[in-house]
């Protein structure tokens, strides 16, 4: 199977502290009181963490086309770029929804993207119409009005491998 980065070996609290290492608040000692050195921290990171294995953000979205634009715009702001997205559509009908899905499809993206549609199955039958399509060695579930800070799937990846987690979720 496919490991999802979605609880498992890490807890929320870990990837929370790396979340708050952006925010520059925290001094410069007490980030290397916890965290010590760029070099120091590279060093306890496993060799196989030198891969970048490729994520599948899956995206679920129905009628929601301003969300959807935005939920994509915070994939491509990611500082980790080996990802594809993959949007499963659960029967929307609103014309708009549908005039950017076109749009999206036939757009260029710094990413592989594909599109999916299905008529309206609720969001647990589009997340697995993602899963099912996706190709990457993980999987992140995104809903179209959630966002991502640019650097979390970067961060995601460097917790799995420094603790061998196959499964992540905040």
């Amino acid at each position: 199977g496919i490991p999802v980065l979605n609880v498992g070996a890490v807890p929320c609290e870990a990837v929370d502290e790396l979340h708050s290492l952006e925010d520059r608040t925290q001094t410069e000692e007490l980030r290397r009181a916890r965290w010590g050195t760029l070099s120091e921290f590279a060093s306890r990171i496993p060799p196989c963490a030198v891969t970048t294995p490729l994520i599948s953000v899956c995206i679920t979205h129905k009628d929601r086309p301003r969300f959807l634009e935005q939920a994509l715009e915070s994939v491509a702001q990611q500082s980790y770029s080996n990802v594809e997205v993959i949007i499963a559509d659960d029967g929307s009908t609103d014309p708009e929804a549908l005039a950017l899905l076109d749009r999206i499809g036939r757009g260029e993206f710094r990413f592989p993207l594909r599109i999916y549609r299905q008529a309206n199955m609720r969001q647990g039958a589009a997340r697995n119409l993602s899963a099912l399509n996706a190709s990457g060695d993980y999987l992140f579930f995104l809903d179209d009005d959630n966002l991502m800070k640019p650097h979390a799937l970067e961060r995601m990846m460097m917790v799995a491998h420094r603790t061998g987690a196959d499964l992540l979720t905040c």
